[in-house]
């Protein structure tokens, strides 16, 4: 497997300027980036339970 065929090792396009942004418009947008995670795993959770048992 290849790092790079990830998602999580693409570009986030939505944040190619967080430079640019204001402290809380950057503190936003990685909360609901995060926010994300806990979705995908909660979607995922059968496929977790049977890779752990």
């Amino acid at each position: 497997m290849k790092l790079t065929q990830l998602d999580t090792e693409k570009i986030n396009k939505k944040s190619l300027h967080i430079d640019e942004m204001t402290t809380i418009d950057i503190l936003k947008f990685i909360n609901e980036e995060d926010q994300k995670v806990a979705l995908a795993v909660n979607k995922s959770l059968n496929q977790i339970e049977k890779a752990i048992d």
